[in-house]
C-alpha cells in the first residue's frame, strides 16, 4: 500500500526546475565556496538568492540570470556530527521561494582509502536503521524519526546506514539539523539469485544482466536527484 506522503504541487509555469549545491574548503579552513547549478523550465527569469549564517546573518544576496552561482563564505562555521551548523539558502523567483539547508564541508579519500571531513580523520560510530515503527509499520512520522535519533545521540551513534533503502524524504534533513553521518542506500536488494541459485557468488547477476540495466540505473538516479544537496549524506551505497 503506500505508506508516504502523497501530494499535489502547484508550480509556476516558469520556474527553478532543479538545483544542485556543492561545497569545498580550502586548505586552512578559512573560507568555503558554494556553488549553485540551477536548471530553468519555460523562460529566462531571474532568480534571487540569499544566503543566511546559522546566526540569522546575511552573507550574500543578489538577482542572477546565471545558471551558476559561486559563492565565497569567509570564516565558515563548518557542519560536522558534532556540530551541524547549517546556512540557509533561498532562491527565490516572482512566484515562489524555495529554501535550502546547506553544511559547509567538503569530503576527501586519501592515502590508503582514509576518509577525511574538513580535512579531519573522523570514526563511524554506525548502525542500520530501516524506515519501521512497531505501531505504524513502514508508515513512519517525523516524531518517530527523531525519537530514533534522539536514542542514537543518547548512546554517542553518529552514522547511519538506510538498509536497504531510501528512507523518509525528510529523514536525511533531519540528520542534516541533528547531526549523522549518512550512507545512503538506493532500493537495489539483490539477494534473490543467491536463494534461487544457493550460492553467494550470484550476488551481481542482477547488476551485470542487461535486462534490469534500465530499472537499476532509475532506482539510482531517483535517490542521487533527491539527496544530493543534503549535507549529512557522505557516502552513497547504489548495489
Amino acid at each position: 500500500g503506500i505508506f508516504r506522503d502523497v501530494y499535489i504541487l502547484k508550480r509556476p509555469e516558469a520556474h527553478i526546475h532543479d538545483f544542485t549545491v556543492t561545497t569545498s574548503l580550502d586548505d586552512t579552513l578559512s573560507s568555503a565556496n558554494i556553488n549553485i547549478t540551477i536548471t530553468k523550465i519555460n523562460g529566462t527569469f531571474l532568480v534571487k538568492y540569499r544566503l543566511i549564517d546559522p546566526n540569522g546573518k546575511i552573507v550574500a544576496e543578489d538577482f542572477t540570470d546565471r545558471k551558476l552561482i559561486s559563492l565565497t563564505v569567509e570564516n565558515p562555521l563548518l557542519w560536522n556530527a558534532e556540530t551541524p551548523y547549517l546556512y540557509t539558502l533561498l532562491l527565490e523567483t516572482d512566484k515562489e521561494i524555495i529554501p535550502c539547508l546547506v553544511g559547509l564541508r567538503e569530503i576527501k579519500v586519501v592515502d590508503n582509502g582514509t576518509l577525511l571531513l574538513n580535512n579531519k580523520h573522523i570514526v563511524f560510530h554506525g548502525v542500520n536503521r530501516h524506515d519501521s515503527c512497531p505501531i505504524n509499520g513502514p508508515a513512519v512520522t517525523r516524531e518517530h524519526i527523531i525519537r530514533d535519533m534522539e536514542l542514537m545521540k543518547q548512546h554517542n551513534i553518529n552514522a547511519i546506514r538506510t538498509s536497504h533503502y531510501p528512507n523518509s524524504p525528510y529523514f536525511t534533513e533531519l540528520c542534516d539539523r541533528y547531526g549523522f553521518y549518512v550512507i545512503d542506500e538506493a532500493d537495489l536488494e539483490a539477494n534473490g539469485p543467491c536463494t534461487l541459485y544457493g550460492r553467494d557468488n550470484f550476488f551481481s547477476a542482477l547488476a551485470m544482466d542487461k535486462q534490469f540495466e534500465e530499472s537499476w540505473i532509475d532506482r539510482v538516479e531517483r535517490l542521487y536527484s533527491r539527496d544530493k544537496n543534503r549535507s549529512s549524506v557522505i557516502m552513497w551505497s547504489i548495489g
